[in-house]
């Protein structure tokens, strides 16, 4: 029965481990400029598990059910690598519904690779802070979307403390010195038995 429990656990990991989705994310951090006036930052995170990444869109859309828009005047102001990655930025218009910025990189990016440097400056009208955006990965070959999703806030990874290296030696120590009771109270009613 132990066998059995042991080879479901192993069986369970590995297929959790090799039905894993993978999909790219692109991380936004967003910063007031002055007033109406906003910047985005972005880091694109190729997590795909074979396909290498070389056109990416980034939507700035109207608001919901109009033709009103939020985002105007939407211009590229950093761009990681301008020899491998073309930028341009369109306007929103009553056509296209919105805004939009198309990255085209030259030199594909590789499976489980990203690049930062992304920088795109607006105006924006709408309430509260700008947020989270649709987009969408190309295939460059057929220009087909290959995999969509929206923007991440790019939080601050929290600092997990370390535990003390005598503390782990302290627990390590103990655990050995009661599995040890443990079999010496077995090996005593044994005996007497």
């Amino acid at each position: 029965m132990k066998r059995l429990l042991t080879a479901l656990f192993f069986g369970v990991i590995l297929f959790s481990r090799v039905c894993s989705v993978y999909a790219t994310t692109i991380e936004y951090s967003v910063n007031n400029l002055s007033g109406n006036s906003w910047e985005y930052m972005y880091t694109v995170k190729n997590d795909t598990a074979l396909a290498n990444l070389s056109d990416f869109v980034i939507y700035f859309p109207e608001v919901s059910g109009s033709t009103v828009f939020d985002y105007s005047n939407i211009t590229i102001t950093g761009n990681p690598d301008s020899t491998n990655w073309n930028i341009s930025a369109a306007q929103p218009s009553a056509i296209d519904l919105g805004g939009y910025i198309d990255a085209l990189a030259t030199l594909p990016l590789a499976a489980g690779a990203a690049v930062g440097g992304f920088k795109v400056s607006f105006d924006y009208t709408g309430n509260g802070t700008p947020g989270s955006q649709q987009f969408e990965i190309y295939n460059s070959s057929s220009q087909l979307p290959i995999d969509t999703g929206n923007t991440v806030f790019a939080q601050q990874e929290p600092t997990v403390p370390e535990p003390s290296t005598l503390l782990l030696l302290g627990l390590g120590l103990t655990g050995w010195l009661f599995g040890r009771k443990k079999r010496r109270v077995n090996s005593m009613c044994e005996i007497q038995n």
